[in-house]
């Protein structure tokens, strides 16, 4: 088995869980800096960017005025989708969605509809 964390760091780690701190200075509770900016992406009709510590969130919405599905003449339909840009971890690459970015947007998709709002 690989030992994620090597011994002296598990140790210092240790050290600064006994005394509540964390590695970066932090207190055990305490959170990093959260911002939020809206309107931020000029291509979509609603936007926001979440900064946490220094992980940078995007979340855009698209939308467009449609006919309704035949079967649901009162109902909008709603679509949902995920993109995990290459600027989010190695992982990740250009082209076409990953099986990751899929599985978001249908967790996403599900969360809304069966909110029944």
């Amino acid at each position: 088995m690989v030992e994620l964390v090597p011994n002296l760091l598990r140790q210092e780690l240790e050290a600064l869980a006994a005394k509540d701190e964390r590695i970066d200075g932090r207190g055990r509770w305490e959170s990093r800096e959260i911002t939020l900016e809206t309107n931020c992406l000029y291509n979509a009709e609603g936007s926001a960017k979440v900064t946490w510590g220094e992980t940078v969130i995007y979340a855009g919405v698209k939308f467009e005025i449609r006919t309704p599905w035949p079967d649901r003449p009162t109902q909008g339909s709603l679509m949902c989708g995920a993109e995990l840009r290459p600027v989010a971890g190695r992982k990740y690459e250009p082209g076409p969605p990953s099986p990751e970015s899929i599985e978001l947007g249908r967790v996403v998709d599900r969360g809304i509809r069966e909110s029944d709002v």
